[in-house]
């Protein structure tokens, strides 16, 4: 179990400089992390980005003609271990995306990319991110009133998934990994509203990330924030019907195995940051006491101690050897956004 965190120094290279990078997802990848965004060259021209590393701490820059990043924003990545994809949009002229059909590209070794064709993955919509386990990878729009949900088997070959009824009227908001299959949190919906309405709290699951089944959740308001440890799950729910309201600590709520849940309680006051990979929950209250916590089921936390605070930008990413913070970035700045902490280990006893 992990003990305590000892942050690294704020990495600079190869994010800083001109042109300069912006980080918008990592994932845990092999030994290290693979990350993705994009760098502006000037006004009128961005290209897409792709970085990794083993260690959190040396990044290389994959190139961007080889791999047919030019001209695009990347947004999200994910891997269920071997291959990765990552999406965005383009980005012609540097001018921000007026279409909704992603771009897409699928590597099975991390330094190698290659963009499908745009017919390829045949997404018709917006989507809100991606994810992937050993049930293969899982993409989807949380649109209301018909979400959209695609599976895909090894990144290239998408289907669209979500014709199961208890999709209908409903938003959803976050899917993850678990076991050999998914979870899916989010809400129903009636009417839109401004500030939209919370909903009711739903939830989804599926052994495979084809076939999904409504799970059972008890009364509350819409979920969104969804993580995964080695003995639970997390999600965080709305406390009113007011989405858009600032100042409410959100509701905590905890399942064992992705098919029912139940609230366990209130969030920190201060919005904190969440992250998992389906073996540790992490959490930092970056903007309060900037303790970080680590957690197996969402329900139970280990403090590992305070940091200095860090600006988050983003989602976290936990690897095997330690947490990669994504912090905000500056240009202006001599410092890039990217931080590296290093979770130690209790040494193991007889």
């Amino acid at each position: 179990m992990w003990t305590s965190v000892t942050v690294t120094p704020r990495v600079t290279s190869p994010f800083a400089g001109d042109p300069f990078g912006y980080v918008f997802a990592a994932t845990p990848y092999e030994t290290g992390f693979v990350a993705v965004g994009e760098v502006a060259h000037g006004e009128r021209r961005v290209d897409g980005a792709i970085w990794r590393t083993d260690d959190g701490t040396d990044w290389t820059t994959i190139d961007s003609v080889a791999n047919d990043l030019r001209d695009a924003e990347i947004d999200m990545i994910a891997t269920d271990g071997r291959h990765l994809v990552a999406m965005g949009l383009p980005r012609p002229r540097g001018d921000a995306p007026d279409v909704t059909e992603p771009l897409v590209w699928v590597s099975e070794d991390g330094d190698q990319w290659r963009r499908l064709p745009t017919d390829a993955a045949r997404f018709d919509v917006t989507l809100s991110d991606v994810t992937a386990g050993p049930g293969g990878f899982v993409a989807w729009s949380g649109d209301w009133p018909s979400p959209s949900v695609f599976h895909s088997s090894d990144g290239v070959s998408w289907t669209r998934v979500s014709t199961d009824p208890s999709f209908e009227n409903a938003i959803v908001a976050s899917v993850r990994p678990f076991g050999t299959g998914f979870v899916a949190v989010g809400r129903y919906v009636t009417a839109v509203t401004k500030p939209p309405q919370a909903g009711t709290a739903a939830s989804w699951w599926s052994d495979d990330g084809v076939e999904w089944h409504r799970g059972a959740t008890e009364s509350g308001f819409g979920l969104g924030g969804l993580e995964t440890g080695s003995h639970g799950l997390l999600a965080l729910g709305s406390p009113s019907e007011c989405t858009a309201c600032v100042g409410q600590k959100a509701i905590t709520w905890a399942s064992r195995d992705g098919a029912s849940w139940r609230p366990i309680g209130t969030d920190l006051q201060n919005y904190p940051g969440y992250s998992s990979n389906g073996d540790r929950i992490i959490r930092y209250d970056w903007q309060g006491t900037r303790q970080v916590a680590t957690s197996a089921d969402g329900e139970r936390w280990t403090d590992l101690g305070a940091i200095d605070r860090i600006e988050l930008n983003g989602r976290m990413a936990v690897g095997r050897t330690g947490i990669l913070l994504i912090g905000r970035y500056d240009p202006a700045s001599s410092t890039a956004g990217t931080v590296y902490l290093a979770a130690e280990e209790r040494p193991r006893t007889p």
